[in-house]
């Protein structure tokens, strides 16, 4: 049970297996998402269910793959820095 509980609290650390639409962590991210889906929804103008459908999965796509970048550019750059400090020892 400890297992289950340790790896849910990871979907909610980064939000890349949430099920839920978004998980932003803060104001600015919401802002950001609501900036992509603007933009998506302004650029294709959704008309049905489907158009609407394939506009949301292509805004929540676009927002996990932005995620996955900033986390990957976050942890190059602590390993980075990690690396950096031993060497000077």
């Amino acid at each position: 049970m400890l297992v289950k509980k340790h790896r849910s609290y990871n979907a909610v650390k980064h939000g890349l297996c949430s099920l839920r639409r978004v998980h932003a962590r803060d104001i600015s991210e919401q802002q950001f998402f609501k900036n992509i889906e603007a933009t998506y929804e302004h650029e294709y103008k959704p008309q049905t269910l489907a158009e609407t459908e394939c506009v949301i999965t292509m805004v929540e796509a676009q927002w996990q793959l932005t995620r996955v970048r900033r986390l990957i550019e976050t942890h190059f750059s602590t390993a980075a820095s990690k690396s950096s400090s031993c060497r000077k020892r």
